[in-house]
């Protein structure tokens, strides 16, 4: 595996914005170093009498209060390319939507199963009802914008939450769907499709996940006519081809994304 190569951008961090087969965007990060502020200093320490070497019964517990902070530990990352997406799925069912509370129980397994198949190590996603502040009917995803989608959606420890709303409508169910991407603080475009039998409400859902479905990369070197990333989750071909993250006649749209010294995001920022 190719060792990452840390692109220095001065104070901001670069961000690739890429449309897919779909329209839709993916995000390609990356990463600055961090600044320290306090310069070191000398000190004068003054000379002190050789230690006595520990007791072969100190060097024993030693060890094991060694052992077992090693076992307290939390393991290091995964590489980048091994990194799963956390997603969120929040399903909104309108109250017209004419679906019983079972159908819709129904629903959530199989869009769940669906995006098992489909993304298999790639994701780790979880289903919810909307309820309280993350109820969204059709017309409240719609004008979802980046604020609103921050409000909601800020304080998810999910890198990818999508919104989806059922309702029903005279001889056919109406379907939209939004992204939010954590990473660079943005609602992508709703995605809305037409479903005319019941049955096919849970494959038209899954369908229109996949499709708003942004991936990240890495930015890694960067030369004169020449870009290379790696790919979040990369390393998880998804079992459908046509859902191949990256794909020959994607085009990339670059972004600034303005970090404090916390490495919080303070803005974003197109770049024309």
């Amino acid at each position: 595996m190719t060792s990452l190569r840390i692109l220095v951008l001065t104070p901001v961090l670069l961000a690739l914005m890429c449309g897919g087969h779909w329209g839709t965007v993916s995000s390609v990060l990356a990463q600055e170093p961090t600044k320290d502020s306090a310069e070191p200093q000398s000190a004068t320490v003054p000379p002190s009498a050789d230690p006595s070497p520990p007791s072969a019964e100190e060097r024993g517990l030693q060890e094991e209060e060694e052992q077992e902070a090693e076992k307290k530990a939390p393991p290091p990352p995964p590489p980048w390319v091994l990194q799963p997406y956390v997603v969120e799925v929040i399903l909104n069912f309108e109250t017209n939507s004419r679906l019983p509370l079972t159908t819709q129980q129904r629903l959530v397994q199989e869009v769940q199963g669906q995006l098992q198949r489909r993304f298999r190590q790639m994701w780790q996603a979880t289903i919810r009802f909307g309820e309280g502040a993350t109820s969204f009917s059709r017309a409240e995803v719609e004008v979802l914008d980046n604020d609103t989608g921050l409000a909601h959606f800020g304080e998810s420890a999910a890198d990818k939450v999508f919104v989806v709303s059922v309702n029903a409508e005279p001889g056919w169910f109406a379907l939209i769907c939004r992204e939010w991407d954590s990473a660079l603080q943005l609602m992508g475009p709703a995605l809305r499709d037409r479903v005319m039998d019941r049955r096919g409400l849970g494959d038209a859902i899954a369908d229109s996940i996949c499709d708003a479905f942004r991936p990240i990369a890495e930015l890694e070197v960067l030369e004169e006519g020449k870009m290379e990333f790696l790919i979040r989750a990369g390393e998880y071909p998804p079992l459908d081809p046509e859902q191949t993250l990256f794909r020959p006649g994607d085009y990339l749209m670059p972004v600034m994304r303005y970090l404090n010294r916390s490495r919080e995001v303070r803005s974003i920022q197109p770049i024309p």
